[in-house]
């Protein structure tokens, strides 16, 4: 179900610390009283005092730019809980992660992916997969309690836990892998309804350690880029299910990517088989084999109740959403 990020529109007080002479080391008024040499030596000095406030002003602007940029997400993060997460719908209905699972993955370099008309998405890096797209969505949903450009610090365990994958060193390195892909890439997503997107990475910085020196649990680190809160800014966020996507299970990928996607409209227009494989990188060379896979995944779709019905006419896919399934009746406002 989609859901609008509340709009700022005011804008505060940018912060600037007051520049006037008194508070200013390098004001006019402490120049005139310095002993001076040369008048280039006094120009030195006025110069300095200029391109000191300059800096201050500047820096208290940009500083207060990735707070307004902190509350937009900050506006959005509250409406979803763990049950509920949000993403951003170009990310889900598009083929940004993929439903590939044989052989390793491919570098992109800087190719447009495909997606539906409204979006223009370019991405530059190795592969992303439905995998990456559930730990993103782990961590995202880590940054509820603080500001987006904050440092978020969990367990591997915490991790592994939240989504529901088996707990081997395996998957410890798996999670590893994920995030350094999603750190390691070149993104820009583009809604071009809102004339607004985002570009840079889908992961800022990321650190772990594998002993803690203090004897506790070790911890991972990781750190989102302030300006990704614009995904999530207008009428281009899906709440997903995430004990649903939880019970499809990792290896599921089609129907990972099923799930998200009609989730991601209130009410689902048709969509030829043939447009499916495309959107979501199927690795299926042959369609007739592909329509068989739809179906078994569009009928575990039904199975975990996601979806109340679904049928397949002439090669076109038409599915009725579940009803909405809340935990709460502030849940149920908010979600309206």
């Amino acid at each position: 179900m989609t859901k609008p990020a509340a709009d700022i529109t005011s804008t505060p007080d940018l912060g600037f610390e007051d520049l006037s002479p008194d508070s200013n080391p390098l004001s006019e008024k402490v120049v005139t009283q310095l002993p001076t040499r040369s008048s280039k030596g006094l120009r030195t000095l006025k110069t300095s005092s200029t391109e000191w406030a300059k800096q201050r002003a500047a820096t208290a602007l940009a500083n207060r730019q990735n707070e307004q940029q902190a509350l937009v997400l900050q506006s959005v993060l509250p409406l979803w809980d763990d049950l509920h997460r949000g993403v951003p719908n170009p990310m889900i209905r598009s083929g940004l992660f993929g439903t590939k699972s044989s052989g390793s993955r491919a570098y992109v370099k800087g190719d447009q992916v495909v997606s539906l008309s409204n979006f223009s998405i370019h991405y530059k890096g190795e592969e992303l997969r439905q995998d990456d797209l559930s730990v993103w969505m782990s961590l995202i949903n880590m940054c509820r309690q603080q500001r987006i450009g904050d440092a978020i610090f969990f367990s591997g365990y915490e991790l592994i836990k939240d989504l529901g994958w088996r707990m081997h060193s395996e998957s410890y390195q798996r999670a590893k892998d994920s995030i350094s892909r999603l750190k390691a890439n070149e993104l820009k997503i583009q809604v071009k309804t809102e004339q607004s997107g985002y570009a840079g990475s889908l992961i800022r910085e990321y650190a772990w350690s594998e002993t803690d020196p203090s004897g506790g649990t070790a911890k991972w680190m990781v750190r989102f880029e302030p300006m990704i809160a614009e995904l999530f800014r207008h009428d281009t966020v899906t709440f997903i299910e995430w004990e649903q996507r939880k019970a499809i299970g990792p290896r599921a990928r089609l129907t990972l990517w099923l799930h998200s996607y009609f989730l991601s409209h209130r009410e689902p227009l048709p969509i030829s088989v043939a447009k499916i494989h495309e959107l979501c990188k199927s690795e299926e060379k042959h369609l007739k084999s592909f329509k068989t896979r739809v179906r078994k995944s569009l009928e575990r779709l039904v199975e975990i109740g996601a979806l109340s019905r679904y049928a397949i006419v002439e090669d076109m896919v038409h599915v009725t959403r579940a009803p909405i399934r809340l935990t709460s009746v502030k849940s149920a406002q908010k979600l309206k």
